[in-house]
């Protein structure tokens, strides 16, 4: 996705409509293979088939990603990401007492200069922002900050398969109104949620994050828990390798 984004970016330039006809020529080139090993966060991080789950979620973590190949000789034989490995964690370790706590109560959450657009702005800032951010998703909100939508990597590969004409000048708000109705929609919690319902849900509907809003104050924003951020507290992960 970050590679599908590179091209988009590098190629876009508003006066011009051939921007979607470059992309397509130079995807049409790339192999999966290619295209993850064209991603330098990617590029010769891969593992075992017979590795742990542990030495994966420590290989996510310490790079930054949010997948990883498991890869034989030069073949890709599936890919791990962090909320699959919280499915499972959850599944085995659905005893732990700190499933029933709140995700305020165990400070889950990124709060601090979360980045956000408004409706109105040009699609072209949240795709350099994912791009240049290393983000899964940005929170789309009104001008009193209250969460309305949100944009993700998948919107550009759904740009990308549907072969609609690339013109990143368009609003937030105009691309939006023609996204594809397969998009899973925007999940929304407060403070206040469980863990371990957080972690139902998230199993249940295949949700990779959820946007947190003010139980005080109707939807207005305040974080964004990720699957990435549940599965580094399950592992007691601190960002120093344990």
């Amino acid at each position: 996705m970050h590679v599908m984004m590179d091209l988009y970016t590098k190629h876009f330039q508003p006066s011009r409509k051939s921007s979607q006809s470059l992309v397509e020529e130079e995807v049409n080139r790339l192999t999966i293979y290619n295209l993850y090993c064209r991603d330098h966060r990617y590029k010769e991080i891969y593992l075992d088939p017979m590795c742990s789950l542990w030495e994966a979620a420590q290989c996510l973590f310490a790079h930054n990603i949010d997948w990883l190949a498991l890869v034989e000789g030069t073949s890709i034989l599936s890919v791990i990401t962090a909320q699959g490995i919280v499915n499972y964690l959850s599944c085995t370790c659905s005893h732990s007492t700190y499933l029933d706590k709140t995700i305020g109560e165990l400070g889950l959450g990124s709060y601090k200069n979360v980045v956000s657009v408004r409706l109105d702005e040009p699609l072209s800032t949240i795709v350099s922002s994912l791009l240049s951010l290393q983000v899964s998703a940005i929170p789309v909100v009104s001008n009193e900050g209250k969460v309305v939508n949100a944009m993700d990597r998948s919107d550009i590969l759904w740009l990308a398969r549907q072969g609609v004409a690339v013109d990143l000048s368009i609003t937030v708000e105009e691309y939006i109104s023609k996204r594809s109705d397969e998009y899973p929609g925007v999940w929304k919690c407060t403070q206040q949620e469980t863990l371990s319902r957080l972690i139902y849900l998230a199993r249940r509907n295949n949700i990779p994050r959820f946007l947190i809003v003010s139980e005080a104050v109707d939807n207005q924003l305040e974080g964004i828990l990720t699957m990435s951020d549940v599965l580094g507290f399950l592992i007691g992960w601190d960002g120093e390798g344990g």
